[in-house]
Protein backbone atom coordinates (compact mmCIF):
# COMPACT_ATOMS: atom_id res chain seq x y z
CA UNK A 1 0.00 0.00 0.00
CA UNK A 2 1.50 3.32 -1.04
CA UNK A 3 0.09 5.74 1.49
CA UNK A 4 -3.38 6.18 2.85
CA UNK A 5 -5.92 7.83 0.59
CA UNK A 6 -8.41 8.61 3.34
CA UNK A 7 -9.16 12.18 4.27
CA UNK A 8 -7.53 13.88 7.23
CA UNK A 9 -10.03 14.28 10.04
CA UNK A 10 -9.87 17.00 12.67
CA UNK A 11 -12.14 16.91 15.71
CA UNK A 12 -13.29 20.29 16.99
CA UNK A 13 -13.91 21.41 20.56
CA UNK A 14 -17.62 20.75 19.94
CA UNK A 15 -16.72 17.13 19.09
CA UNK A 16 -17.60 17.45 15.40
CA UNK A 17 -15.36 16.03 12.69
CA UNK A 18 -14.16 18.25 9.85
CA UNK A 19 -12.60 16.32 6.96
CA UNK A 20 -9.86 17.63 4.71
CA UNK A 21 -8.40 16.19 1.56
CA UNK A 22 -5.09 14.42 2.09
CA UNK A 23 -3.39 17.35 0.31
CA UNK A 24 -4.09 19.40 3.45
CA UNK A 25 -0.72 18.15 4.74
CA UNK A 26 0.94 20.26 2.02
CA UNK A 27 -0.48 23.41 3.60
CA UNK A 28 -0.26 22.59 7.32
CA UNK A 29 3.21 21.97 8.68
CA UNK A 30 1.71 20.41 11.82
CA UNK A 31 -0.26 17.84 9.82
CA UNK A 32 2.66 17.31 7.47
CA UNK A 33 4.94 16.47 10.40
CA UNK A 34 2.34 14.10 11.85
CA UNK A 35 1.77 12.22 8.60
CA UNK A 36 5.21 12.41 6.96
CA UNK A 37 6.72 9.49 8.86
CA UNK A 38 3.50 7.52 8.71
CA UNK A 39 1.73 7.95 5.36
CA UNK A 40 -0.97 5.51 6.52
CA UNK A 41 -1.86 7.79 9.43
CA UNK A 42 -5.64 7.88 9.57
CA UNK A 43 -6.56 8.71 13.13
CA UNK A 44 -8.82 11.61 13.96
CA UNK A 45 -6.76 14.52 15.28
CA UNK A 46 -8.39 16.24 18.28
CA UNK A 47 -8.19 20.04 18.31
CA UNK A 48 -9.95 20.74 21.61
CA UNK A 49 -9.24 24.47 21.59
CA UNK A 50 -10.88 25.26 18.20
CA UNK A 51 -14.56 25.15 17.30
CA UNK A 52 -16.17 23.67 14.20
CA UNK A 53 -16.85 27.08 12.65
CA UNK A 54 -13.12 27.96 12.72
CA UNK A 55 -12.09 24.58 11.31
CA UNK A 56 -14.68 24.95 8.55
CA UNK A 57 -13.14 28.33 7.65
CA UNK A 58 -9.72 26.66 7.41
CA UNK A 59 -11.25 24.01 5.16
CA UNK A 60 -12.96 26.63 3.01
CA UNK A 61 -9.68 28.53 2.57
CA UNK A 62 -7.82 25.33 1.65
CA UNK A 63 -10.46 24.39 -0.89
CA UNK A 64 -10.45 27.86 -2.44
CA UNK A 65 -6.64 27.69 -2.59
CA UNK A 66 -7.00 24.26 -4.20
CA UNK A 67 -4.73 22.91 -1.47
CA UNK A 68 -1.77 24.75 -3.03
CA UNK A 69 0.81 26.19 -0.71
CA UNK A 70 1.70 29.38 -2.57
CA UNK A 71 1.83 33.09 -1.76
CA UNK A 72 -1.52 34.83 -1.88
CA UNK A 73 -0.56 38.12 -0.23
CA UNK A 74 1.69 40.80 -1.69
CA UNK A 75 4.12 41.59 1.13
CA UNK A 76 5.00 43.88 2.71
CA UNK A 77 1.83 45.92 2.87
CA UNK A 78 2.70 49.57 2.44
CA UNK A 79 -0.51 50.96 1.01
CA UNK A 80 -3.97 49.49 1.59
CA UNK A 81 -5.30 51.42 -1.41
CA UNK A 82 -3.38 49.01 -3.64
CA UNK A 83 -4.51 45.38 -3.95
CA UNK A 84 -3.10 43.29 -1.11
CA UNK A 85 -4.43 39.91 -2.18
CA UNK A 86 -3.28 38.32 -5.43
CA UNK A 87 -6.59 36.55 -6.10
CA UNK A 88 -10.15 37.88 -6.08
CA UNK A 89 -11.40 34.79 -4.21
CA UNK A 90 -9.01 35.55 -1.36
CA UNK A 91 -10.11 39.18 -1.09
CA UNK A 92 -13.74 38.04 -1.06
CA UNK A 93 -12.99 35.34 1.53
CA UNK A 94 -11.21 37.67 3.98
CA UNK A 95 -13.57 40.63 3.42
CA UNK A 96 -16.46 38.37 4.45
CA UNK A 97 -15.02 37.64 7.90
CA UNK A 98 -15.88 39.53 11.07
CA UNK A 99 -13.02 40.62 13.30
CA UNK A 100 -13.80 37.79 15.74
CA UNK A 101 -13.82 35.20 12.93
CA UNK A 102 -10.58 36.63 11.62
CA UNK A 103 -8.78 36.42 14.96
CA UNK A 104 -10.14 32.90 15.62
CA UNK A 105 -8.97 31.84 12.16
CA UNK A 106 -5.54 33.37 12.75
CA UNK A 107 -5.24 31.38 16.00
CA UNK A 108 -6.15 28.04 14.42
CA UNK A 109 -3.95 28.76 11.37
CA UNK A 110 -1.06 29.50 13.71
CA UNK A 111 -1.62 26.28 15.65
CA UNK A 112 -1.86 24.21 12.46
CA UNK A 113 1.13 26.15 11.08
CA UNK A 114 -0.53 27.19 7.82
CA UNK A 115 1.75 30.05 6.87
CA UNK A 116 -0.26 31.28 3.88
CA UNK A 117 -3.46 31.48 5.90
CA UNK A 118 -1.66 33.30 8.73
CA UNK A 119 -0.36 35.81 6.15
CA UNK A 120 -3.88 36.38 4.84
CA UNK A 121 -5.35 36.86 8.32
CA UNK A 122 -2.60 39.29 9.32
CA UNK A 123 -2.98 41.22 6.06
CA UNK A 124 -6.74 41.58 6.61
CA UNK A 125 -6.23 42.66 10.23
CA UNK A 126 -3.71 45.28 9.03
CA UNK A 127 -6.24 46.51 6.46
CA UNK A 128 -8.96 46.80 9.11
CA UNK A 129 -6.66 48.69 11.48
CA UNK A 130 -5.50 51.07 8.74
CA UNK A 131 -8.84 51.85 7.12
CA UNK A 132 -10.95 52.41 10.23
CA UNK A 133 -10.99 55.41 12.53
CA UNK A 134 -10.37 55.04 16.23
CA UNK A 135 -14.10 55.32 16.90
CA UNK A 136 -14.90 52.59 14.34
CA UNK A 137 -12.28 50.29 15.89
CA UNK A 138 -13.58 50.93 19.39
CA UNK A 139 -17.11 50.11 18.24
CA UNK A 140 -16.07 46.99 16.28
CA UNK A 141 -13.79 45.63 19.00
CA UNK A 142 -15.87 46.75 21.98
CA UNK A 143 -12.89 48.40 23.67
CA UNK A 144 -11.64 51.88 24.40
CA UNK A 145 -8.44 52.89 22.64
CA UNK A 146 -8.34 56.28 24.32
CA UNK A 147 -5.58 56.64 26.87
CA UNK A 148 -5.39 59.08 29.71
CA UNK A 149 -2.36 61.36 29.77
CA UNK A 150 -0.98 59.28 32.66
CA UNK A 151 -1.35 56.01 30.68
CA UNK A 152 0.36 57.57 27.68
CA UNK A 153 3.23 58.84 29.84
CA UNK A 154 3.58 55.40 31.45
CA UNK A 155 3.87 53.78 28.00
CA UNK A 156 6.41 56.38 26.91
CA UNK A 157 8.48 55.63 29.98
CA UNK A 158 8.17 51.88 29.56
CA UNK A 159 9.09 51.94 25.85
CA UNK A 160 11.56 54.83 25.70
CA UNK A 161 13.25 53.61 22.52
CA UNK A 162 9.98 53.59 20.62
CA UNK A 163 8.99 57.07 21.74
CA UNK A 164 12.35 58.86 21.64
CA UNK A 165 11.30 60.74 18.50
CA UNK A 166 8.15 62.57 19.65
CA UNK A 167 7.24 63.81 16.15
CA UNK A 168 7.51 60.32 14.70
CA UNK A 169 5.26 59.02 17.49
CA UNK A 170 2.70 61.77 16.88
CA UNK A 171 2.70 61.04 13.12
CA UNK A 172 2.29 57.30 13.78
CA UNK A 173 -0.55 57.95 16.21
CA UNK A 174 -2.36 60.11 13.63
CA UNK A 175 -1.90 57.49 10.90
CA UNK A 176 -3.11 54.62 13.03
CA UNK A 177 -5.95 56.25 14.89
CA UNK A 178 -7.20 58.81 12.39
CA UNK A 179 -6.19 57.87 8.82
CA UNK A 180 -9.13 59.73 7.20
CA UNK A 181 -7.95 63.14 8.43
CA UNK A 182 -5.31 63.33 5.71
Amino acid sequence: MEGCTENIRLESSDKEIVEFKREFAQMSNLIKNMTEDNPDYNETIPLDQYNTASLNLVKQFCELAEYQNKDFVDKPIYDIKKPVFKNEWEKTFFDGLSFDQLTDLAHVANYLDIEKLIDGCCAQIAILLKKNTQQQLESELGVSLTMTREEEEQLKEQYKDVFKDENRYRKWKEEVFDPQQK
